[in-house]
């Protein structure tokens, strides 16, 4: 789809981030960050290395990458406004670990209780 329809925008809201098992079972995380740009994969490398992840291990990212769409190194990335270094946090992965599983049947407890 991004090789069809350019894009001029995109914005990935980072003020409440969600970390586990996101975006509705996971764990909130204080980031109080907007990210954007104009080309949504490397936008979606910034938001990798923000949370720490490898980009390059994001399967449709690195797809992306090979086809010459984006680029993945925070490098070569132009970051301006907030350094990386210093909004750069490591989040929890998606695992089936007892932490995320509590947090997750915490979160739906939560979700079918508002009904």
């Amino acid at each position: 789809m991004n090789k069809t329809v350019p894009q001029d925008l995109v914005v990935a809201d980072g003020i409440i981030a969600m970390e586990g098992f996101g975006p509705i079972q996971g764990k909130p995380v204080d980031l109080g960050l907007i990210i954007t740009g104009r080309n949504p994969v490397t936008v979606d490398a910034a938001c990798c290395h923000i949370m720490d992840f490898n980009p390059y291990a994001v399967e449709p990212l690195w797809k992306a990458h090979q086809q010459g769409m984006a680029e993945l190194d925070a490098e070569k990335i132009n970051f301006l406004g907030e350094n990386l270094d210093n909004v750069k946090r490591k989040f929890v992965l998606p695992t089936y670990s007892r932490e995320n599983l509590v947090q997750a049947l915490k979160t739906e407890m939560q979700i079918r209780l508002s009904r």
